[in-house]
């Protein structure tokens, strides 16, 4: 990736703070192409034509990838998909995340799951989660 796209995804993260403080941004949902693209470039995904490409959001070497954005401070849920639907899983979080890591500073962080592991994770989900 060019020095000009990393600085203009760390200019466009730097704009959504501030018209998110303006209260012109209210939803995170366009992070999602952001965060396909981004994936795209560094697994070499090959994403498909339709954004609403049902079960996942491209392939790469026959292997089928779901992508989700993440970066509200403060929620923590995300939606995982249909696990049946892909093979792996890559959840991309953002600057403002609450799922981050506070060890880690680097302005994305990239996590890669199986479906396996996400099939796991979904089992073991109490049926009738309460909240707290």
């Amino acid at each position: 990736m060019s020095p000009m796209t990393l600085q203009a995804i760390a200019d466009f993260f730097e704009a959504v703070s501030e018209l998110r403080r303006l209260g012109v941004i209210r939803s995170d949902k366009y992070l999602g192409d952001l965060a396909e693209y981004i994936c795209s470039h560094f697994f070499a995904i090959e994403l498909a034509a339709s954004g609403r490409q049902p079960g996942y959001d491209g392939i790469a070497n026959d292997a089928r990838f779901q992508i989700k954005y993440h970066g509200s401070s403060t929620r923590t849920n995300i939606d995982l998909g249909d696990p049946s639907q892909y093979d792996t899983l890559l959840v991309v979080l953002g600057p403002a995340s609450m799922l981050r890591d506070p060890a880690y500073d680097e302005d994305l962080l990239v996590y890669r799951m199986s479906c396996e592991s996400v099939r796991s994770y979904i089992r073991a989900l109490p049926v009738n989660p309460t909240v707290e």
